[in-house]
């Protein structure tokens, strides 16, 4: 049995994957923001055994 999809299978996987995360993260504070995605980012290298190479957050500018 083949594991592909249809584009709109595919599609519908994707609103799915985006709706389940923004539940996930809705009520976050800025704090729990970040450890919710470093964690996720550790998730996938585990799952993918590649290591990311992502680029730090970077916090929004002071005002001045």
């Amino acid at each position: 049995m083949s594991k592909e999809k249809t584009l709109d299978e595919a599609l519908d996987e994707m609103d799915k994957w985006s709706d389940a995360m923004v539940r996930d993260i809705g009520g976050l504070s800025p704090a729990e923001f970040r450890k919710y995605f470093r964690e996720a980012q550790s998730r996938l290298e585990e799952a993918t055994g590649v290591k990311l190479n992502l680029p730090k957050a970077r916090r929004k500018p002071a005002k001045t």
